[in-house]
């Protein structure tokens, strides 16, 4: 189907190889696809086995990494320190079970439509096998390839314009050579069944060759990337690479007052005017970023940009020394002391891979 001279699925299939990539579903690529969907009326599909499959993916990610924490947590007491991880005393079934429920809720945030096994004879399987059609195996392995089976006969069922997309070229494309087009035994069952599937060897690819032309379309505003797995990471920046910047306007905010009548009313010091940035020391406590408003370079998959507002506990020791009137000797020092929560807006660039964020630039705008 081609809208404007350009083709258009009516379906989008992903294989599991695309999930595992980004399990959290929080890259640029995956916000891309859902505005896409969301906009020209794509049904994005996810079949059961699809989902089988990254939800045991997920049980054996974390039943390593706790595996891992314990013996980590055992070489911590044979070296006779205290400090010990905190995820090795985790019960594993319930972190699986929690990074599964986290996937159900994100796969409803993308929007995507399940669809049930295939039932499928077992002769007929038996006999794709043992014919070592694709994507079964070779002689040496043709009983690997029944999940793939059962999602190739899943993306037969689909009418209309689909598009297919695996990073599992080894059992889907047509060689090492050729990753891009679709292996004959597969390009067969679509030519038997009249039907309209284009095979993409990745997201990347499908984002590349068939989303990319109607990006004009697709405003930034219409982009929503979930950025709440690496809200940390973007507030330990903040602290780390912007505490200059923050301190900077937070003194500017100080001598701001200075110039305000009310408090001028209710500080002696603040009633001095006049007062000079070096008399104002300021400190940077807790950063906590409120709200994000993303917008993401469609040029760029993998690059995002974006602002955020953060509330920053800000204290202050503010201090003049002078000297008393004619007549009397010495200097009196005129303080206060005291802390407030600032509100800063923060304009950030950052790569993005699977669900790390990494930040690149930040500034206060």
């Amino acid at each position: 189907m081609k809208k404007d001279g350009v083709w258009h699925p009516k379906h989008i299939v992903l294989d599991s190889t695309e999930l595992v990539a980004d399990i959290g579903l929080t890259s640029p690529r995956i916000a891309i696809l859902r505005a896409y969907c969301q906009q020209f009326g794509s049904r994005l599909v996810i079949p059961r086995v699809v989902r089988l499959e990254v939800h045991d993916k997920i049980a054996t990610l974390v039943k390593t990494a706790v595996t891992s924490l314990e013996r980590a947590t055992e070489d911590f007491r044979r070296a006779s320190t205290r400090v010990e991880p905190e995820l090795a005393t985790q019960n594993a079934s319930q972190l699986v079970k929690d990074a599964q429920e986290r996937l159900v809720e994100r796969l409803k945030w993308l929007g995507a439509s399940d669809l049930a096994l295939p039932d499928v004879p077992h002769d007929e399987v038996l006999e794709r096998l043992l014919s070592r059609r694709r994507p079964f195996g070779t002689e040496k392995h043709k009983e690997v390839g029944y999940r793939d089976y059962l999602l190739w006969r899943n993306v037969l069922s689909l009418e209309g314009p689909t598009a297919f997309v695996s990073s599992n070229s080894k059992d889907f494309a047509a060689g090492p050579n050729s990753k891009e087009d679709i292996h004959p035994d597969l390009a067969d069952d679509i030519e038997a069944g009249a039907l309209e599937v284009v095979y993409f060897c990745g997201l990347g690819q499908l984002i590349e060759r068939a989303l990319r032309p109607k990006f004009p379309s697709i405003g930034v505003s219409d982009i929503v990337v979930d950025y709440s797995a690496n809200k940390r990471r973007l507030e330990e920046f903040i602290a780390r690479r912007l505490k200059d910047e923050i301190k900077w306007e937070a003194t500017n905010l100080l001598l701001e007052r200075a110039k305000d009548v009310e408090a001028e009313k209710e500080s002696v010091f603040w009633s001095m005017g006049d007062i000079d940035r070096e008399e104002v020391a300021v400190s940077i406590g807790d950063t906590v970023i409120t709200t994000i408003s993303e917008g993401i370079d469609l040029q760029h998959a993998t690059t995002v940009s974006f602002k955020c507002t953060a509330n920053i506990d800000v204290s202050y020791e503010a201090s003049r020394d002078f000297r008393l009137p004619e007549g009397r000797d010495g200097v009196k020092g005129v303080g206060e002391e005291g802390a407030f929560v600032m509100e800063v807006e923060i304009e950030f660039t950052a790569d993005v891979e699977g669900e790390v964020l990494t930040p690149r630039t930040g500034a206060v705008t």
